[in-house]
């Protein structure tokens, strides 16, 4: 069982982690709340995360328990960012699904995708142009083409039913 803060001398924590986490499990005990680094800890192999100022003595003792015995064990903070970034992740899934379904269904081209995938993103004809390196006339074309086979009327229906809220 390790502890480890990410913030030391010679190597940062994330560095360390790989090779700990291959010899035992690590709690992560820093005072670094940031969700981008407990994302980063928690997928690099760590067991636990406790934030600073967080936790009481018994909570500490019981996370050094449960992570010697296998388990995990989040503090708040690190259970929020966790659940968040499960629930995003399942969020992209469902929507690649759909889109597949979408694909299928409709039989769109690969480039009738790309294009509905920046006008998804608000991007104008022209800008859809200059980012795929197409006349701003191969968009319209594209775009009929989109409107058709969604058999719907405009941009604004074919995102609806492109990003899942239709």
């Amino acid at each position: 069982m390790t502890l480890l803060d990410h913030r030391m001398p010679v190597a940062d924590g994330l560095s360390a982690l790989a090779e700990l986490s291959r010899l035992s499990g690590v709690l992560v005990i820093t005072s670094d709340a940031d969700p981008d680094l407990i994302g980063r800890m928690l997928r690099g192999g760590a067991r636990g995360y406790l934030v600073h100022g967080a936790f009481d003595p018994d909570e500490l003792r019981r996370a050094v328990l449960a992570v010697a015995a296998g388990h995990g064990w989040l503090s708040p903070v690190a259970a929020a960012v966790a659940t968040a970034t499960v629930r995003a992740q399942a969020s992209r899934e469902e929507l690649a699904e759909r889109q597949e379904e979408t694909l299928g269904r409709y039989r769109l081209t690969r480039r009738e995708r790309d294009v509905l995938d920046l006008l998804a993103e608000g991007l104008s004809n022209a800008a859809i142009a200059h980012r795929l390196l197409l006349t701003e006339k191969t968009v319209k074309n594209h775009l009929h083409h989109i409107f058709a086979k969604l058999h719907v009327r405009g941009r604004m229906e074919a995102v609806l039913l492109w990003t899942g809220r239709r």
